[in-house]
């Protein structure tokens, strides 16, 4: 079960997908995704606005439940920053292969590798989902 602060997940999924078999060791992957989840831990729970929410439930007729969202934009920006910087090792980058969050509709994300394919037809763009876990292919 994985809770999230707007848009922003407390852990993502380490199952190594079988699509990135071609592009990305599996070792590499645990790694990243542990990094990954490692810096998201620092964050959550945002304890003392969970605290504060918690303590103040009563007086605040529980409006005061929304109060993890005001972690959300530094959260946000440590793991947009640590995926920018994942995307620029010299072992993802000299591939072409860029980490980005994918943010959904419904305040879910996941994490979304791009992994360029130098098909036949030339260039096509494949990426994986990684906490649902399937390869989708984009022209």
């Amino acid at each position: 079960m994985y809770r999230f602060v707007d848009s922003v997940s407390q852990q993502y999924s380490d199952e190594y997908p079988g699509e990135l078999s071609d592009s990305i060791p599996e070792s590499d992957f645990i790694r990243t995704m542990a990094r990954i989840n490692r810096l998201l831990a620092t964050f959550w729970p945002c304890t003392t606005f969970f605290v504060c929410g918690l303590a103040c439930t009563p007086c605040t007729l529980a409006l005061s439940q929304c109060c993890p969202v005001m972690c959300r934009p530094e959260v946000e920006s440590r793991l947009l920053d640590d995926l920018r910087d994942i995307s620029l090792h010299a072992r993802y980058y000299d591939r072409g292969i860029v980490w980005q969050l994918n943010k959904t509709l419904f305040g879910g994300s996941s994490i979304e590798i791009v992994v360029p394919d130098y098909g036949p037809g030339g260039l096509v763009a494949g990426h994986v989902d990684v906490e649902v876990g399937r390869g989708n292919k984009e022209s």
